[in-house]
């Protein structure tokens, strides 16, 4: 609304606004309907070891201390730690309470979301799809406001409040103040550290050219493309990575638990 006010076409802006609202929805859908097989089987996972470890090794230990025999590696980590939940349940209650009350109170300090946006940017994988997320959307914004007419100090001000990752924000910031100055926006970009080289030559070009909103549109262009084929490809990977992942926990897990009956099985035949 901000930037159709702006520049004096609302009904230009919001049909813009309208079709980056439908992109990510159907973003969403896609990493939804891809992880709904690996959820469903991390959420079946936890339930058997819940079930493991609350019912069926219980029963094994009295087994065990009758026969004199020390019970398996794993089996008694899952002894140890159930019991121990059962001792401290009220600490476990305070903690989970005080970490969520500690979450709430550091998401509302810029410092500490500076931090974790500089974090998550520095992750192999999820920094290049947020890198890629955030100049998609500021070259798509500022293009789309020059294009109707705002002036690009007052364009890049606004994709301030676009971005989710607090250092792009923070770089919009300063290149807002830069513009002022009389520098160009490829030269803030490139000094950022956050725009690929690509992204800025783009600009470059554009602002030489006098074709900024329509360098920036492709700009846009090139990363959304390249985020949607990265996200593809990564969710192709997750689902079998986290269906050998939670195979072999549970497997592990099943073989020790049967190891250690029929090891009790051998002591009684003896």
């Amino acid at each position: 609304m901000r930037a159709g006010e702006a520049g004096g076409s609302l009904t230009a802006v919001l049909d813009e606004l309208a079709l980056l609202l439908e992109r990510a929805l159907e973003m969403r859908r896609q990493i939804g309907t891809a992880l709904l097989y690996p959820l469903t089987l991390i959420a079946a996972a936890v339930g058997a070891m819940i079930v493991i470890a609350t019912v069926l090794v219980p029963t094994m230990v009295p087994l065990f201390r009758d026969a004199g025999v020390a019970l398996p590696v794993v089996v008694q980590v899952m002894v140890d730690l159930t019991s121990m939940v059962s001792r401290n349940w009220l600490a476990v209650v305070v903690l989970i309470i005080g970490s969520t009350i500690g979450a709430i109170a550091a998401s509302r300090n810029d410092r500490f979301l500076l931090w974790r946006d500089r974090m998550l940017l520095a992750l192999p994988i999820v920094g290049r799809l947020i890198r890629n997320r955030e100049m998609a959307r500021f070259a798509r914004t500022v293009s789309t406001l020059i294009h109707n007419g705002v002036a690009l100090l007052e364009a890049v001000r606004i994709t301030t409040n676009v971005h989710q990752n607090s250092n792009f924000a923070t770089v919009a910031r300063d290149a807002a103040e830069s513009l002022k100055e009389g520098r160009s926006l490829s030269s803030e970009l490139a000094v950022s550290g956050l725009f690929s080289e690509l992204a800025v030559r783009l600009v470059g070009i554009g602002e030489h050219t006098g074709q900024l909103d329509a360098m920036l549109m492709r700009t846009a262009i090139i990363y959304e493309t390249a985020l949607q084929r990265e996200l593809a490809r990564l969710m192709s990977l997750v689902s079998p990575i986290l269906t050998l992942l939670i195979g072999a926990l549970v497997g592990t897990l099943m073989l020790s638990v049967m190891n250690a009956l029929l090891s009790l099985n051998e002591l009684a035949i003896k």
